[in-house]
Formats: C-alpha cells, structure tokens, sequence
C-alpha cells in the first residue's frame, strides 16, 4: 500500500468483516446442530445428506447423492489439507531461523 494512512482503515474492515463471518458461522452452526456440537465442527458435517438420503423400513441409511458425498468429504477433510498446505511454510521458516 503506497498511501501508509490507508492502512488502519483496512486493519479495521478486515477485522470487522472477519468479526461478523465468525459470528455468522458461528450462530449458524450453533443453532443447527445445537447441544449436540463437536468440539472441531468439520466432523458434524459427517452424516451430511443434503435432503437426499433414502432410508429402508428400519431406518437404514440406503443412497445418498453422490454431491452430498462430495460435500460432506470436502467439509470433513478440509482442515487436514489446511494444514498439510501450510507445511512448506513451516519448514522453510524453521529452517531459515536455525541457520
């Protein structure tokens, strides 16, 4: 940024924007899965059907879409390929800080 005083006025629109989407997410998740949350939130996304489910006369789960499966594996795994993502990062800056 060339213009230095631009700057604070950036911090504070993404720090509320980053506020509010917390937030969102937050009371969302809250109040659809309620009491029953995991403590890391991708693992309620588990049974996730997406309305598509199909169930036999005991209640046994038969097809799902394949989108809804694809969905739900894409929430699930995500914060691992977070992660791995993240690790060159890491690597290189414990490196360059040992040297």
């Amino acid at each position: 940024v060339a213009d230095k005083k631009k700057l604070s006025g950036i911090f504070r629109s993404t720090a509320i924007f980053s506020t509010l989407a917390y937030t969102l997410i937050g009371l969302v998740l809250g109040s659809n899965f309620g009491k029953n949350i995991n403590q890391s939130s991708n693992l309620n996304w588990k049974d996730f059907t997406g309305g598509t489910a199909i169930y036999d006369i005991d209640n046994n789960l038969i097809s799902i879409a394949w989108w809804a499966k694809a969905i739900s594996l894409y929430v699930l795994c995500f914060p691992a390929l977070d992660v791995i993502s993240a690790f060159p990062l890491n690597a290189m800056t414990l490196g360059n800080n040992m040297m």
